[in-house]
């Protein structure tokens, strides 16, 4: 997805998107994987890593109480943001 597409269906900034996928990167759990033609120039394409995939498949079978503790360790190494 483009910051564009993130931002619109998120209802964020374009700012606050690009800086949480600035992290998200960080952490290896997305990565920029191409360009779609824009209005004026390219847009870069952003796609979750296999790790970002294991880390969200495996909190879905983590019971509720323990997900939250496990969501926000892994918040505080992304750095709380703007989200």
């Amino acid at each position: 997805m483009t910051v564009e597409e993130l931002a619109n269906q998120m209802h964020l900034t374009l700012n606050a998107v690009r800086n949480q996928l600035s992290k998200l990167q960080e952490s290896n759990l997305v990565v920029r994987s191409g360009t779609r033609p824009g209005v004026s120039k390219p847009s870069a394409v952003y796609s979750i890593t296999l790790e970002g995939h294991d880390l969200l498949t495996c909190a879905h079978r983590i019971p509720a109480n323990n997900r939250a503790r496990l969501i926000g360790r892994r918040a505080d190494l992304i750095h709380e943001g703007d989200w």
